[in-house]
């Protein structure tokens, strides 16, 4: 008997979870907000950062898995997921996390289908009778494109952008890269390397040997920087070779669009899911008004989207919330007289301190290159002129 007749799974050719939308990023780039977006549109069922789903999707990519049984592996992964959800079994009910069902259903709504769903059966039959999707939100997953198209046929793909020097000085201020972070890391998934002190560190898992090592070596934010890179690189290069900027199966958005102009994006993404918006969609946009889900507007003579006063976002002087809209009454946020992407002072603070102490020129304009291709501009001739007159370079400690 074949591997392949051995491990068959029932109705592997006619799964339940016939469509998926994958939602992913890099770490602190808006996933979170975007999926609970996503999950409010007509017929979508979310599943947040499903352990399983990264496991079989990283071991069939290396090969540890024949293909054929890894896919198998994965859409029956889907199925489950899908099952366990509709059935309650996997509800996270916790009101503060941003991953609560509530998010997506009130309490009156999940009563009354856990009412009519009894049996895998019932959530079966509920499933094809209202079409529903399953929408996965999981980061990082950009170097597994070719597997995953492969390996489920439904499969759609929505990746969220953010700002390179938003996300890495993000990802600082929650301590994952950072020493004591690798020696006892959050994920269960990782490569192990060892310093010449022989201490043991965890690293992404989606790093080659080669750059594991350089990102060991590297400082707090500049591995930050790397993850940053490394992901948008690979997204780029397989959206390239698998030609999905013109496929149905692809749609990438930025995070600055999706706070600026939500409707209409969320409009294209109903629209790429061959859905629509619900009522609770236009309370999850509600929800971007908030001041930490902003992106401050600058300032000097530039006009904001809107004009009303309780849609701009407020401007911070030394820590005090003005009112005031006029350009002379703003804080410039120009650092070495060049406009940086970011309009947070202490984002550019921390950025070209480390720009200037630990970048080297290489890794600078790659990281320039990436965000230049994603419209961000980046002041790289003011940085390297300073550079000059230090006399500074690597990427380490």
């Amino acid at each position: 008997m074949s591997l392949r007749e051995r491990y068959l799974f029932k109705g592997h050719e006619n799964p339940m979870a016939k469509r998926i939308v994958l939602i992913t990023g890099v770490m602190r780039s808006g996933t979170s907000i975007l999926a609970r977006i996503v999950a409010s549109l007509g017929s979508m069922e979310l599943a947040y950062e499903p352990w399983p789903f990264m496991l079989l999707t990283v071991l069939g990519h290396d090969g540890v898995f024949k293909p054929d049984i890894a896919g198998m592996s994965l859409q029956k992964c889907c199925d489950e997921i899908l099952l366990h959800s509709l059935l309650g079994r996997s509800v996270n009910m916790r009101p503060d996390e941003s991953s609560t069902v509530f998010n997506f259903l009130s309490r009156k709504e999940l009563k009354g289908r856990w009412k009519h769903l009894k049996s895998r059966s019932d959530a079966m039959e509920y499933a094809r009778k209202n079409h529903t999707s399953l929408v996965i939100k999981s980061t990082n997953l950009q170097p597994y494109y070719p597997f995953l198209l492969a390996a489920l046929p439904g499969l759609k793909i929505i990746h969220i952008v953010r700002n390179g020097i938003d996300v890495s000085t993000s990802t600082v201020k929650k301590g994952w890269y950072s020493d004591a972070g690798l020696e006892a890391p959050i994920s269960m998934l990782s490569k192990v390397v060892t310093d010449a002190q022989d201490k043991v560190f965890d690293v992404p898992y989606y790093f080659s040997k080669q750059k594991a090592e350089a990102f060991q070596k590297a400082s707090h934010f500049g591995r930050c920087l790397m993850a940053w890179m490394d992901l948008i690189g690979q997204n780029q290069k397989w959206v390239k070779r698998l030609n999905l900027a013109s496929s149905e199966r692809y749609y990438e958005l930025k995070y600055e669009d999706l706070l600026a102009s939500p409707r209409p994006i969320v409009n294209e993404l109903a629209g790429f899911l061959d859905t629509r918006p619900t009522q609770r969609t236009f309370q999850c946009l509600k929800s971007l008004r908030r001041p930490e889900h902003q992106v401050p507007r600058l300032v000097q003579g530039t006009q904001v989207p809107s004009r009303r006063p309780e849609r701009q976002v407020p401007r911070l002087v030394q820590g005090t919330q003005v009112s005031s809209r006029r350009p002379e009454h703003q804080v410039p946020r120009l650092v070495l007289g060049t406009q940086v992407p970011s309009r947070r002072p202490e984002h550019q603070e921390i950025f070209f301190k480390e720009a200037l102490t630990h970048l080297d020129p290489k890794t600078l304009r790659q990281f320039k290159r990436l965000m230049k291709s994603h419209g961000y501009p980046f002041p790289v001739q003011a940085v390297q002129s300073q550079r000059r007159k230090k006399g500074v370079s690597l990427l380490s400690h």
